[in-house]
């Protein structure tokens, strides 16, 4: 098939562009410019996306790219570029959820920039073009994108720096915007995102449950409930849940490890022996019914508390060798290296 014209891949992004700025992913003129600068068809070859009957694989050649394989890369889609064992190890992310994380980090011209899980190297491309030179941009990867806070990290951050991190909560990887204030990380949860699980040292066995176990349609239990759990509206970041669910799943995770998140809203899983899940409108649940009762009592208490979404608590990071209680009325999670401390924000 003939190589499209200069022109034709102009069009593709250009339209790829409209469509981000249209969406409200993109909203200053820096990171319009590196969209429109940088292609996305150039660091891509051989990737897969989802479909209804699975997963497709594409073998793209970008000096010579088809005209079916551009309407694939310049979508909204995050696009897998690399598995093991059947899944997915890395990817490049929804072209939306990197524009928001660029605009979250508002890059000027000369700002030195680390970033952990370089992936096709998209990111780093768009980063490189917003600071205004490449030398600026360090990136690094491991074959996996990294969703953890690692010290290192930390220790080369300048203080009044910030870093923007997808960190592990209920299955799911809520995005939370730290700065580093006199030597301490604080910040607060800015987006809910889903992100290729950790691997290696950063991992912790068992913080949260990955997923469920498929049950028979006729051994889950439904109950109905006369009024919505939930507002509708759109989904908060790329998961397809509202902002209520994403609030009621923070919660959740914070109170119990059980947590977790489906398509069809927060639950509480406890492997094998059972599980239940809030959707909008009822609570579903297999073998354990006390799970369905707890996991109400957990909502109950969220409503209480008068439905804080993700966004509403405060989040700051201790080295996880300092003893901490928990803050008053707040939480404490243990991870790798450091201990989140949380608290509702005024």
């Amino acid at each position: 098939m003939e190589k499209p014209e200069p022109e034709s891949i102009e069009t593709f992004v250009e339209r790829y562009v409209d469509e981000l700025a249209a969406a409200g992913a993109i909203r200053s003129a820096g990171v319009e410019r590196a969209f429109r600068r940088v292609q996305r068809h150039r660091l891509l070859e051989t990737f897969s996306y989802r479909t209804a009957e699975g997963s497709t694989t594409v073998h793209h050649d970008p000096e010579r790219p088809r005209r079916e394989h551009l309407a694939l890369i310049y979508a909204a889609t995050a696009l897998a570029t690399r598995q093991a064992d059947g899944l997915p190890v890395s990817s490049t992310s929804l072209p939306s959820l990197m524009a928001e994380m660029l605009e979250l980090l508002e890059l000027g011209q000369g700002m030195a920039v680390l970033e952990i899980g370089a992936g096709t190297g998209y990111n780093a491309a768009l980063i490189a073009e917003i600071v205004g030179d490449q030398r600026l941009v360090t990136t690094v990867d491991i074959v996996p994108d990294v969703v953890d806070l690692s010290p290192h990290w930390a220790a080369q951050l300048a203080d009044d720096g910030v870093m923007l991190i997808p960190l592990s909560h209920a299955g799911a990887h809520p995005l939370v915007l730290l700065r580093k204030d006199h030597g301490e990380l604080r910040g607060r949860v800015v987006q809910w995102t889903g992100f290729i699980p950790v691997r290696g040292p950063l991992y912790i066995e068992d913080l949260w449950p990955y997923g469920v176990i498929a049950a028979a349609p006729a051994e889950i239990v439904r109950e109905s409930v006369p009024s919505p759990r939930f507002a509708t509206g759109g989904p908060d970041g790329s998961l397809g849940l509202s902002e209520e669910e994403t609030g009621f799943l923070f919660y959740l995770g914070l109170n119990d490890r059980r947590a977790y998140w489906t398509p069809e809203g927060p639950g509480l899983s406890d492997g094998r022996s059972g599980w239940a899940t809030l959707a909008r409108d009822g609570i579903s649940w297999w073998k354990d019914e006390l799970l369905a009762r707890r996991l109400d009592h957990y909502y109950q208490d969220w409503d209480a508390r008068g439905r804080p979404l993700a966004g509403d608590y405060l989040v700051s990071f201790a080295p996880i060798e300092e003893e901490r209680d928990p803050p008053p009325g707040g939480w404490v999670i243990e991870r790798r290296f450091y201990r989140e401390l949380v608290t509702l924000g005024a």
